[in-house]
């Protein structure tokens, strides 16, 4: 259960309470000094009797109450004085200690959920570099698989130099090598959907279906490319024998995409240790800052797997996968109360 942030008075409480032991440090070892030394002064009349009439020791004693006098004056100004500056200092400390409370519940619910760090993609240029690591750590394993859905996934399919690294490393660093047995799924709209027509007209600021069809090209000549180095090809479909043939030969690809016809709802990254995942608003583009593409300006989050979010992005993505076209899904799913309802 999330802890709610304590009431505003609990931290200005601590503040005060931090602020008085800032002064008391810093005046009570001035004061004890000064007072000790107007005591000694006032005292030392008395040990030397006859020989008070020194002109040192004479004047000791005035010198002494002069001290504890002005000690005292001062104190009690400084107090007068410093009134409004203390509470300057508690606001700005309650306020300190109000958002470090806030950063460790923060923290916490970071921890609880598995979540390793935030991203814009849009605005960081860090993100790229990071997606690229985590990608090349599956690869790098040799097994696993990777999956990707979204609408045009350009972050990694584009003819942008900044994704070049990528297909370099999918050509040279994973399909070129037999012995990787990692493997990659990728989902991706349709550009011949009604959802993808909708996310179009949307987003008037570059093209949606075009930007599609540049990643179904890409991802078809990747595939040819595992196939060549792999020795194989497709095989005809001609009668039940063969399909079945082919549908075996689908699997085994390293490389496997889709085209789905469902709404896309989020962009989703996942390997077998990190799950990123990023929530696709829907509006028509304006003016202004809202005139952008809709997607990589919300937050996207990467989590740890072995969480519940990991688990249930990775049950969505293979939903998707298993039913790519919504239009034709009839699923029968198990409702809270142990009656059957059906989804198309």
């Amino acid at each position: 259960m999330a802890q709610s942030i304590k009431p505003l008075s609990i931290f200005k409480e601590s503040a005060k309470d931090f602020v008085e032991y800032v002064n008391k440090r810093l005046y009570n070892h001035r004061v004890i000094i000064l007072l000790l030394t107007g005591i000694i002064l006032i005292l030392l009349q008395y040990p030397f009797g006859p020989y008070s009439q020194i002109i040192f020791l004479e004047f000791s004693p005035k010198l002494g109450t002069a001290i504890i006098t002005s000690v005292i004056i001062a104190v009690l100004l400084g107090k007068l004085l410093n009134e409004a500056q203390n509470k300057k200092i508690e606001a700005l400390m309650a306020a300190c200690f109000e958002r470090m409370y806030s950063n460790f519940i923060l923290r916490d619910n970071a921890r609880n959920i598995g979540l390793e760090n935030v991203f814009s993609r849009q605005l960081d240029t860090s993100y790229n570099e990071f997606l690229y690591s985590k990608i090349k750590e599956q690869i790098d394993s040799k097994k696993g698989t990777i999956r990707m859905a979204g609408v045009a996934i350009t972050d990694i399919f584009s003819t942008h130099s900044q994704n070049q690294n990528f297909e370099n490393l999918f050509r040279k660093g994973w399909l070129n090598d037999q012995s990787n047995q990692c493997k990659m799924k990728v989902l991706v709209l349709n550009p011949n959907s009604k959802y993808a027509k909708f996310k179009h007209a949307l987003e008037r600021t570059h093209n949606t279906t075009g930007d599609i069809e540049t990643t179904k090209n890409m991802l078809e000549e990747l595939t040819t490319y595992d196939e060549q180095n792999r020795g194989t090809t497709k095989i005809g479909s001609d009668d039940l024998k063969r399909q079945r043939k082919q549908n075996r030969f689908e699997e085994q690809r390293r490389l496997q995409y889709k085209l789905y016809n469902w709404m896309p709802i989020a962009l989703l990254y996942i390997t077998d240790k990190w799950l990123f995942v990023e929530a696709y608003p829907n509006f028509e583009t304006t003016d202004g800052d809202l005139n952008r593409p809709l997607g990589g300006r919300t937050p996207l989050l990467v989590i740890k797997a072995d969480t519940i979010a990991y688990k249930r992005w990775v049950a969505h993505f293979e939903y998707l996968w298993e039913f790519p076209k919504f239009e034709v899904t009839i699923k029968k799913l198990s409702s809270p109360d142990s009656s059957s309802t059906t989804r198309t």
